[in-house]
């Protein structure tokens, strides 16, 4: 019988299904490994070239080394290196490049995701006399730089260049208050702290109470709901005939409602208005020139996006040359929503309409006069009468209001002064209405104060820190001799002689007036503090940026007479671009390009040698200039706009030997050169030739790995 024949044998698989799952994943992830680099090689090489500063001799023989991982290579004759097998994944290389006669380098750098970097190096020579030193100040200004005969100004005019101002009126003397404060318990009716709304009923029939309970129920009043919202339940009282106001405090404080009352204190304008011949021009407003501001407008020409409260007697809304940049505000004196000026019998009778149109004239309209931040929107609150006193509680009232979401002023003007040294309430009342407004992101500015004699120190409510204090300079920068002076004085501008819009009550007339106070000085810092904030600075930023870019005058650094110097405009709005004065490069050169120092940086610290201060050590003996560079339009090149400064001044070189020291102080001014006689202005051609060929020997000096316009 014949056999069956076999059947074959099923063939067993080495792996489950499961496994050919898992294998097919692993092999999936070895590919994106591989296409990430993970499956490449763990090394890279690096290469480049190794020449001296000034990026045409090339270094042979030069050592190129990694000492992590014990690599070396040396230049050809051409400076040319290579590395091989440096590893990949260790994190950041130190490269360290040493020659003879040549300082040597040291800078980290980052493995590439591929197979090869290039990374090159300039040495700087050692001198072997031994190092010598260069050390001064920097000193910024809004002068043009290379210019020649026509760089002196032609400013004041001859008119008014050897006459001093004389105020129409002198500070106001003390007078006995006309009124009382009174700080009212919380809840002493049920009204809470904070209340959504602005509970005037509530707080009126308080003081109605109160008013009744001391037997005098018809005295007039006033309540200040804003400040309520920032913990402040505050009102004043009107003193009736026949009594004081430290009487009347006393019976009020009697009454278990009141926290506190006392005699009111008052703050006044700040301005000593004059009567000079009228041009209304923008070719008659000095300050312009004297700051810069043709050159800040190129730069930032406007601030529409932001809103300025200007917190002084009231505006005229007719005046012809404000007219578009007025929004809706509130008069604190009379309590109603018309912050209209009803102006004094004077020539110059609206204080308020002469500081709105330094912030925000209508500008370049062919018409009267320029403001400062053109295109700017104002808003107007009254709290001040035009020629006599009002309460503080309506300025800290109009403060607290201003910074509102009502309102959400970014910058609030006050062109004011409390009468005198305030007591310790009433610098509280300030600093509460400013903490809140500066909390809400507002800027405050105000004016230093005036005094006949300029002893008097800093008016509240300047005198508080955060605010921005403003003194005033006349024509030639010099401090005018009415601002009142200080340590918390921060910056100067224009306030002599001031020419904006204006009203003549008796002769209704809207023509431009000059006038001359800390009120002047302190709109011109609000309309910059405007184009600053537009220019994309934050409200932490301006004050310090005041302070680092300011024009220094007077004793050197920060000073109680002129704070840190005039405001600078333009280097102002720059910094906001990141071209501030921390940018500048400054380095030892020859008159013919050749670096014989690497390029530094200044650093502010205000001391009693100046704002800025540069040391720039490592110098090789030899005959140059000491030369500085702030690439204002960051375009890496030399041009009209940018920052230059140059010792010495004059077309000489100066001597450093070896191991020598020297002081070289510079001042940097705004620069003018190839464009210049097209523009027809007079310019010393030679000065421009030589700025740039020290300009070209700076920008070698600027070490490896910096940008012309990088910071440290």
């Amino acid at each position: 019988m014949d056999q069956p024949s076999a059947r074959p044998r099923p063939v067993r698989l080495l792996f489950s299904w499961r496994s050919w799952t898992i294998l097919a994943l692993l092999s999936v992830l070895s590919l994106v490994l591989a296409a990430c680099g993970g499956g490449g090689s763990p090394t890279f090489t690096l290469s480049g070239y190794v020449r001296s500063a000034n990026g045409a001799t090339p270094i042979g023989g030069a050592q190129v080394a990694v000492p992590s991982v014990n690599t070396v290579a040396t230049t050809n004759s051409n400076g040319w290196y290579q590395l091989v097998g440096l590893p990949r994944n260790s994190g950041n290389l130190s490269v360290v490049v040493t020659a003879a006669n040549y300082e040597p380098v040291n800078q980290v750098i980052t493995p590439p995701a591929g197979p090869s970097a290039t990374q090159n190096f300039l040495l700087q020579p050692v001198n072997p006399g031994g190092s010598a030193g260069v050390a001064g100040t920097v000193t910024y200004t809004t002068d043009s730089w290379v210019m020649g005969a026509s760089a002196t100004r032609s400013w004041p005019p001859a008119a008014s260049s050897t006459s001093m101002v004389r105020p129409t009126f002198a500070p106001p003397v003390s007078r006995p208050a006309r009124h009382v404060t009174v700080e009212l318990r919380p809840g002493a009716s049920g009204v809470p702290f904070g209340s959504s709304d602005y509970v005037v009923q509530s707080m009126m029939e308080q003081v109605r109470d109160l008013l009744a309970g001391s037997g005098l129920p018809k005295l007039n009043y006033r309540v200040f709901p804003y400040m309520e919202r920032l913990g402040r339940r505050l009102a004043t009282i009107e003193v009736p005939a026949g009594m004081t106001a430290e009487l009347l405090a006393q019976r009020l404080q009697s009454s278990n409602a009141v926290l506190r009352a006392r005699p009111a204190q008052y703050v006044y304008p700040t301005s000593y208005p004059v009567r000079l011949p009228n041009d209304p021009s923008y070719s008659q407003q000095y300050q312009y020139n004297l700051l810069g501001m043709p050159q800040t407008w190129a730069l930032q020409p406007d601030a529409g996006s932001e809103r300025v409260a200007v917190i002084d007697t009231g505006v005229r809304f007719e005046h012809p040359d404000l007219r578009g940049n007025l929004l809706s505000g509130y008069d604190f004196v009379d309590n109603d929503s018309d912050p209209t000026d009803p102006g004094s019998d004077t020539t110059f009778s609206s204080h308020g309409t002469h500081v709105a149109g330094l912030i925000s004239a209508r500008t370049n309209n062919g018409f009267q006069v320029a403001g400062t931040a053109w295109y700017t929107s104002i808003i107007p609150f009254r709290s001040l009468q035009p020629s006599d006193r009002t309460p503080i509680e309506y300025t800290t009232e109009a403060i607290a209001a201003a910074a509102s979401p009502q309102y959400h002023a970014d910058v609030i003007n006050l062109s004011l002064g409390v009468e005198g040294q305030p007591d310790p309430d009433t610098q509280q009342l300030f600093r509460d209405a400013i903490n809140g407004a500066i909390a809400a992101g507002a800027t405050v500015v105000a004016a230093s104060g005036n005094d006949l004699s300029g002893q008097a120190p800093v008016s509240w409510p300047a005198a508080y820190q955060p605010v921005i204090a403003v003194g005033a300079i006349d024509q030639s920068k010099a401090r005018a001799y009415f601002s009142n002076s200080g340590p918390e004085l921060d910056v100067m501008a224009p306030g002599v002689n001031v020419l904006s819009t204006s009203w003549n009550k008796p002769a209704n007339s809207y023509d431009p007036d000059r006038a001359s106070g800390t009120s002047m000085a302190t709109p011109i810092v609000s309309g910059i503090v405007a184009l600053m904030r537009a220019a994309g600075l934050s409200p932490n930023q301006v004050s310090t940026v005041l302070a680092q870019t300011a024009m220094d005058i007077g004793q050197p650094g920060k000073d109680n007479e002129t704070g840190y110097g005039v405001i600078n405009p333009y280097l102002a709005v720059a910094s906001a671009s990141g071209a501030g004065p921390d940018q500048l490069w400054i380095g030892f050169v020859t008159p013919d390009g050749t670096p014989l120092s690497q390029a530094v940086h200044p650093s502010f610290t205000p001391t009693s040698q100046g704002n800025w201060s540069y040391s720039v050590t490592g110098v090789r003996a030899g005959s140059g200039f000491v030369f500085a560079w702030l690439d204002v339009n960051r375009d890496g090149q030399l041009d009209e706009g940018d920052y230059v400064g140059k010792y010495p001044q004059g077309s000489t070189p100066i001597t450093i030997a070896a191991g020598q020291s020297i002081s070289a102080p510079l001042t940097a001014g705004i620069f003018s050169g190839a464009g210049a006689t097209a523009a027809g202005r007079s310019v010393d051609v030679q000065m421009v030739s030589q700025a740039q060929r020290l300009w070209e020997g700076l920008i070698k000096a600027i070490p490896a790995g910096k940008t012309r316009a990088s910071a440290p």
